[in-house]
């Protein structure tokens, strides 16, 4: 039992310690900021100082918030805000669902009609507030394949099979120690 206590009472310091790295902005809808150090993509890292490695500073709002996360979740940002650790802005989700959030099927016909229009899928996906990922699945006929698609639509080829892809770029690391 003494040793329960002592555990929850290292948890209350570390959220503590984390809480107040966090700029909790006023308002029902606003971000809250992780004020420590960032890495290239602009997410939050924290390091507890416990010999733990740093961590992106999200997950660790939600391990606080929601309790631990399984293996092969990924938390993402709803506000589409990377440095953002408020909770009720994380979603967990599967890796085959990062790339392309929720759309209403208003949003998936009109990324349809918008690029049928001759449109280009950065300013297609600029207007409709959606990710170019999710403009090209629709494109492609990845996602939403039910929708009508007219003959003068900006066709997408595929990539042929053994494409070895774009070259993945490894992050800097964060610039803090």
């Amino acid at each position: 039992m003494r040793m329960q206590t002592r555990l929850e009472a290292d948890r209350r310091e570390l959220a503590a310690r984390f809480w107040h790295m966090v700029r909790q902005s006023r308002g029902p809808d606003a971000c809250w900021f992780f004020k420590g150090c960032k890495n290239a993509a602009g997410y939050g890292m924290w390091k507890s100082h416990d010999g733990v490695s740093p961590a992106l500073a999200h997950r660790v709002a939600w391990e606080l918030t929601y309790g631990p996360i399984k293996n092969g979740i990924c938390i993402r940002h709803t506000c589409r805000n990377h440095a953002c650790c408020r909770p009720l802005h994380l979603v967990a989700v599967e890796p085959k669902d990062l790339g392309t959030r929720k759309l209403t099927t208003e949003q998936a016909n009109a990324v349809v009609s918008s690029l049928a229009s001759g449109v280009s899928f950065r300013k297609t996906a600029s207007a409709l507030g959606v990710g170019r990922g999710a403009v090209g699945a629709i494109a492609r006929g990845l996602t939403w394949c039910d929708l009508p698609r007219p003959a003068n639509m900006r066709q997408v080829e595929k990539l042929p099979v053994g494409y070895p892809g774009p070259k993945i770029l490894r992050p800097r690391p964060a610039l803090c120690g």
